[in-house]
């Protein structure tokens, strides 16, 4: 029984054999390692690739919540800047009305002198009569 060589670029060449009527392809110890050591390879990455896939349903989870939470603070940010706005309106009437109240005493305040002196006025002239 003869054995092919093969070489490390992955031709591998099995025997084929004759065996109870069926044709078997058979490897020789050399390329029996060879491809352990592929299909031991291909575990190890296909539990990498596994690995990987957590992260990546992981991270993806994180930035869901991440838009999440900046669109909750957007909408935040867009309430304070109506009650800032709605401030600012309050006060701008509020210091109009201020400034109305603030005519109308000074013109009852000039009203009150007014009267003062005409009433004085006319109690020195009833007087003097």
């Amino acid at each position: 029984m003869s054995c092919s060589s093969f070489s490390q670029t992955g031709t591998l060449k099995p025997t084929p054999q004759q065996i109870d009527g069926d044709t078997m392809f058979c490897f020789d110890i050399i390329q029996t390692r060879y491809i352990a050591k592929l299909i031991s390879s291909g575990e190890y990455c296909e539990r990498q690739i596994e690995a990987y896939e957590t992260a990546i349903i992981r991270r993806d989870s994180l930035i869901l919540n991440k838009d999440r939470q900046i669109d909750a603070l957007k909408r935040a940010d867009a309430n304070n800047q109506q009650v800032y706005n709605n401030q600012q309106t309050i006060e701008s009437s509020l210091h109009k009305a201020l400034n109305i109240c603030d005519k109308k005493l000074s013109l009852n305040k000039r009203l009150v002198r007014v009267g003062i002196i005409v009433s004085v006025i006319l109690g020195v002239a009833a007087i003097a009569k």
